[in-house]
């Protein structure tokens, strides 16, 4: 359970030992059922681990050793318990005062990956803009209100990692973008497996990747969070066409 995680975290934090391994997709529902909870205004429970900033300092030097997908995972545990500064020009998302039920939706990136693979024929995705005019969010194109983060952003102190899957209550949405202003309220579902570099996919998320393959989503293992900012600033008219590697020559007028 998640109280099982933090403890977890805190024996690697106290040890040189690094048997204690985790499976993401199991951590990621804990993280989504704890910042749930944190956006309910639910306190830690009493029993739970308090790190010293000793502590927290420690383990996360530790977590630059571990695999990836455990490492992000780590990170945003801890920011539960010991929120780190944000850096200047960070998107704080607003959190979403009711969650809402809303599936983790194992296909999702199918949806996101089209955009750079043009293998399935959905339409062009719509984007989150940022106060800049910069993309940050790629929204999904079927389904509910959910979208993927194409910049690092925080939700109530946890940062979230690029490539995080997040649903999404807006206030209104006119045209091909949303601003970011009209975002109203942010929920995390998970990472996708894009957050994971197209090295260590395998590791982190081998089982998801292998039912992308076997489900016919060209690119999942190869598609990386650069080739979708890469798209997404095309779209957006806030950069130039770059080629995503294919099996054939695409034309820029096909994006």
């Amino acid at each position: 359970d998640e109280k099982r995680d933090v403890e977890a975290y805190k024996d690697l934090s106290e040890s040189n030992s690094y048997e204690n391994r985790y499976e993401l997709d199991r951590l990621q529902d804990d993280l989504s059922d704890l910042i749930d909870e944190r956006l309910k205004g639910e306190p830690i429970p009493s029993d739970w681990w308090k790190p010293s900033a000793r502590d927290v300092e420690t383990l996360r030097a530790k977590l630059d050793d571990v695999p990836e997908g455990e490492r992000l995972a780590g990170h945003m545990l801890l920011d539960l318990v010991s929120p780190r500064e944000n850096p200047p020009g960070t998107i704080v998302l607003p959190h979403m005062d009711a969650p809402e039920k809303v599936g983790t939706c194992t296909t999702a990136e199918v949806y996101f990956l089209d955009a750079v693979t043009h293998r399935m024929g959905y339409s062009r995705p719509d984007y989150v803009l940022g106060s800049d005019g910069e993309p940050v969010m790629i929204l999904k194109t079927a389904g509910e209100k959910s979208a993927m983060t194409l910049v690092e952003t925080v939700l109530d102190g946890v940062r979230l990692p690029k490539g995080s899957l997040v649903a999404l209550t807006l206030s209104n949405k006119a045209g091909l973008n949303v601003d970011i202003s009209a975002v109203t309220g942010v929920q995390f579902l998970r990472l996708t497996s894009f957050a994971i570099s197209s090295e260590s996919r395998a590791e982190a998320v081998g089982p998801l990747l292998a039912f992308q393959r076997d489900n016919g989503m060209f690119g999942c293992d190869t598609v990386s969070m650069d080739d979708f900012m890469n798209v997404a600033q095309f779209q957006t008219g806030k950069g130039p066409y770059v080629q995503w590697p294919r099996q054939e020559p695409m034309d820029p007028n096909d994006i």
